[in-house]
C-alpha cells in the first residue's frame, strides 16, 4: 500500500505540502499537512485505524498534487 505520510511540522512547499485543519472531521488535534512529496510504500497491516477524514475539495487538490509529483 502506497501512503502520503502526514505531519504537524509545516514547510512551506505549497504544491506538495496540503494543509489540514484540526477538527472533528479530520481528526487531528493540530493543524497538519499531508506530505505528497515524501510517498512511502508499507504493509496494510500497518494500517491500525482511520483517524478521520477529508473533504472532497481536499481529494481534487490531493489527486493534482500527486500527478504533479508523479510526473502524470
Amino acid at each position: 500500500m502506497v501512503v502520503c505520510p502526514i505531519t504537524s511540522h509545516h514547510v512551506d512547499a505549497p504544491l506538495f505540502r496540503l494543509l489540514l485543519s484540526a477538527d472533528d472531521g479530520t481528526g487531528l488535534n493540530k493543524p497538519s499537512q499531508i506530505m505528497v512529496d515524501k510517498l512511502t510504500a508499507i504493509k496494510a497491516d500497518r494500517i491500525r485505524e482511520r483517524i478521520g477524514s477529508q473533504m472532497p475539495v481536499q481529494g481534487v487538490a490531493l489527486d493534482t498534487a500527486l500527478k504533479l509529483w508523479l510526473g502524470l
